[in-house]
């Protein structure tokens, strides 16, 4: 399953570099997850999300099954 983090950076102009020291990882490991090499865990989904002010269903574009 892809992400959608390069397109939520983009749309909120935050640096690469802030993002990855806010959640607590390398510079490294976060261009992995933007660019969909790797996707973070569950632990880091949640610090994204608090830094992003979104939703881990704006991360992953996720949508109910159920909603009409």
């Amino acid at each position: 399953m892809e992400n959608n983090l390069k397109q939520i950076i983009t749309d909120k102009g935050i640096k690469h570099g802030f993002l990855a020291k806010s959640v607590g990882v390398s510079d490294t490991a976060f261009s992995y997850w933007v660019n969909n090499h790797r996707q973070p865990s569950g632990v880091y989904i949640a610090k994204l999300c608090k830094v992003l002010w979104c939703t881990a269903e704006d991360i992953y574009d996720i949508r109910d099954v159920n909603a009409d």
